[in-house]
């Protein structure tokens, strides 16, 4: 049997590739992109996943990329892996997925098994069955639900907590499987797609209710943090449990499926529910606006810096981000600077990227504090021994481990 081939060369792409290498012995790639399939073969990899390049450097040999979309139909199993794409708003773009796969079809082999591994909406594989592989009903479409968590990925791979499939028929799903020592889920094509919602919306539901209890502590003159341990602590809640009341969601993967119960459920109550939950978080950047209002009724607020450009510090997306809100408010009044020692900050009207954090800290009249390399937070600490500029920490987990110097104050 042929080694399966990763159609697509997106972060799981990467991941699933290099993962199956490691674990089987051999793997394929393709991506339409040529420029995608050269980095790949030069160990550019992408920046969020920091255990990609050491598995890289080990299974490279054993991962052919192929260049002609012919060779395709060598593989017996393939797997479509492409993220699906986002806005910066967090809605997702479905249809670039199905047009994706429109141009699939006539590459696969005669019995082939095709895994898609985008997230999608319930009813999608069925759309495909009918419109893509109408006339290619010897290919087996199995739906397999993505659990990666960005960051530790690869963690994830080797170790899943469990995997969830969705096919027509159990012996669709591919016997190397088997060899992943974690509970399995056989579904349907739909039921498997509505796993992969669940799992998010439900980690929406702990968000939104961490935040709407920090805006009920805060009314009574506290926050939620020290109050969410004791909630974790409690076995029918866990260490786990997403509790960390935060600027809203962001990074697209939890607006992504909040966007799809929005425009897709039939049911008025259901809707209503979900939306409210959207209205907690929309309103969580008034604390750090008013935050700002604070500073500048005591000093003036011309320059800001913003360190830690993404919503987290294990992933790069600006999608729907706190830094995105901040410059949609400020980039016309105020002067933003944004400092990221992880990942390169891209162009945004509103801001620009500096490099040398010292000298900016030294042009800042007020810094927003995302997240920072310890480095950079030990040129903070040191710019901060005068007391100046005042910081605004919305670090999550707190970048000062709860000291910081009097400058800093704690926003969540």
């Amino acid at each position: 049997m042929s080694a399966p081939l990763f159609f697509g060369l997106s972060h799981i792409g990467q991941v699933f590739s290099l993962g199956w290498a490691e674990k089987f012995g051999s793997a394929a790639v393709f991506d339409f992109d040529a420029a995608a399939r050269a980095r790949f073969r030069g160990g550019e990899l992408t920046h969020e996943e920091p255990e990609l390049v050491p598995v890289w450097r080990d299974v490279h040999d054993r991962i052919s990329v192929i260049d002609d979309p012919a060779r395709v139909a060598d593989h017996d199993v393939v797997f479509l892996t492409l993220d699906t794409p986002l806005d910066l708003d967090g809605e997702p773009d479905t249809e670039a997925v199905f047009a994706f796969l429109r141009r699939v079809p006539t590459l696969l082999g005669r019995d082939a098994t095709l895994i898609l591994l985008s997230q999608v909406y319930p009813g999608f594989c069925a759309r495909v069955r009918a419109e893509v592989l109408k006339d290619r009903p010897d290919v087996k479409l199995v739906y397999m639900v993505d659990t990666l968590k960005m960051g530790v990925a690869m963690t994830r791979f080797r170790t899943p907590e469990q995997l969830v499939f969705g096919v027509a028929s159990a012996d669709h799903v591919p016997k190397e499987f088997a060899d992943f020592k974690c509970p399995q889920a056989v579904l349907t094509h739909a039921e498997a797609e509505m796993v992969k919602i669940a799992i998010n919306l439900y980690l929406l539901v702990g968000v939104s209710f961490a935040n709407a209890m920090d805006t009920y502590c805060r009314e009574l003159g506290f926050r939620f943090g020290p109050i969410a341990d004791c909630l974790r602590n409690d076995e029918r809640i866990g260490r786990k449990a997403y509790l960390s009341p935060s600027l809203g969601i962001s990074g697209g993967h939890l607006e992504r499926d909040l966007s799809t119960v929005l425009q897709r459920c039939a049911d008025a109550g259901t809707r209503a529910l979900f939306a409210q939950l959207k209205a907690v978080n929309d309103v969580r950047m008034m604390l750090l606006f008013g935050a700002v209002r604070d500073v500048a009724a005591h000093t003036p607020v011309r320059r800001v810096l913003w360190m830690g450009a993404s919503y987290k510090a294990q992933s790069f997306s600006l999608v729907n981000s706190p830094l995105l809100k901040f410059v949609r408010r400020y980039g016309e009044t105020l002067d933003i600077e944004v400092h990221d020692g992880l990942y390169e900050v891209p162009a945004l009207a509103g801001m620009r990227a500096t490099p040398d954090l010292a000298q900016a800290l030294g042009r800042a009249d007020l810094v927003v504090l995302n997240y920072a390399r310890p480095e950079d937070l030990a040129v903070l600490r040191d710019r901060l021994t005068a007391g100046t500029p005042p910081v605004l920490d919305i670090s999550l987990p707190d970048a000062f481990a709860g000291a910081a110097p009097p400058a800093v104050r704690r926003l969540l």
